[in-house]
């Protein structure tokens, strides 16, 4: 049996466990994979910005590190990258008429015969 978990309004996905929605009544949810999102103040707005080709946003945090063998824990400033990512798929963008901006709009399959063709053709160069 499925259950609604929520009416979303608005969302954001920007790569695998990497969104932002707002919900109908007003409420704000984000995920970044590996971040503690609770630290920063996001809105959904700065997830849209992100949406433009090239953009990005760097966040620090802290962690822990713990190294087993010595029983030393310690505490780094780690910086994050946010952006859109393709890591599995092409992303396609669109041109924003009214800015002239690239705005990404959808993924579809890489096609991996011609990814190793254009490989093939750089390396005889």
């Amino acid at each position: 049996m499925w259950k609604l978990e929520h009416i979303i309004s608005k969302f954001v996905g920007l790569a695998p466990k990497t969104y932002a929605m707002e919900l109908t009544n007003s409420e704000f949810i984000a995920k970044i994979k590996g971040f503690n999102i609770s630290n920063v103040k996001f809105g959904i707005y700065d997830f849209y910005k992100l949406l433009v080709k090239n953009s990005s946003i760097d966040l620090n945090q802290e962690k822990f590190r713990a190294k087993i063998l010595t029983g030393h824990i310690s505490l780094e400033e780690v910086s994050y990258n946010l952006c859109v990512t393709n890591n599995k798929r092409k992303l396609n963008y669109i041109i924003d008429p009214n800015t002239g901006l690239e705005i990404f709009s959808s993924t579809s399959p890489l096609n991996y015969d011609e990814i190793i063709l254009n490989d093939d053709t750089k390396s005889d160069k």
